[in-house]
């Protein structure tokens, strides 16, 4: 696996270096790509349980808000500390390039993402716990369901901001590689935006998803 994984990361740098040098279309897709596979390799290293933290255990009842808090950073803390190892590893490869696609999407997802985990520590309406593999089920101890929090509305008004500023970068573009990546950033932050308006809305959103759920059941059965 650690061999695997680090042709993985050659791979991945390979082609950071390469898309970074370039100011086409084809090179602003290219590090847009490169950027969203190395959030997801390590999004899978967390979901697979292999980078977790150092307290992968449920929460214990009757904690304060900071021994809360304390216990939920060490769920997840290798994770975390993984993903800003990876931004600075992306922001060295692009230091000085005209083409930073791929660290702006890695940071936008990261940026999304970490939103996201507070919303769902600090509580919203939808957990989504039945998402999580087996083996990642204590993460669900530290949400917490209500029908809202005071974060919520600050995030979501920020993510619209950056939205209708992405989408107004594509119209002051002045090439077609700048062109091309506003709308790669824009697509990517409208849609972290609609994931936050998921966590509070009254909608079903699982039903979308029952066909991958469906392996969870199997594996939940004695």
């Amino acid at each position: 696996d650690l061999v695997r994984s680090r042709g993985l990361g050659d791979v991945y740098k390979r082609q950071v270096e390469r898309s970074a040098g370039e100011t086409t279309v084809g090179s602003a897709y290219h590090g847009f790509i490169a950027g969203l596979m190395v959030w997801a390799w390590q999004e899978i290293a967390f979901l697979l349980g292999y980078v977790t933290g150092p307290r992968p255990h449920a929460c214990p009842p009757g904690l304060s808000a900071i021994g809360r808090t304390s216990h939920a950073i060490g769920a997840i803390l290798w994770h975390e500390l993984a993903l800003l190892a990876g931004a600075a590893i992306l922001l060295a490869l692009c230091w000085g390039q005209p083409n930073r696609v791929a660290v702006d999407t890695y940071l936008l997802l990261w940026v999304m993402r970490s939103s996201t985990k507070l919303n769902l520590f600090l509580g919203v309406r939808n957990l989504y716990t039945e998402f999580l593999p087996s083996h990642l089920r204590f993460l669900a101890s530290y949400f917490r369901q209500r029908p809202m929090n005071l974060l919520f509305p600050v995030s979501v008004s920020l993510a619209t901001v950056a939205s209708v500023l992405f989408v107004q970068s594509v119209f002051a573009a002045s090439s077609s590689h700048q062109a091309a990546a506003a709308v790669l950033l824009a697509t990517l932050c409208i849609l972290g935006l609609l994931e936050h308006w998921f966590l509070v809305l009254p909608l079903p959103i699982e039903q979308l998803w029952r066909w991958g759920l469906a392996s969870h059941r199997r594996a939940a059965l004695p």
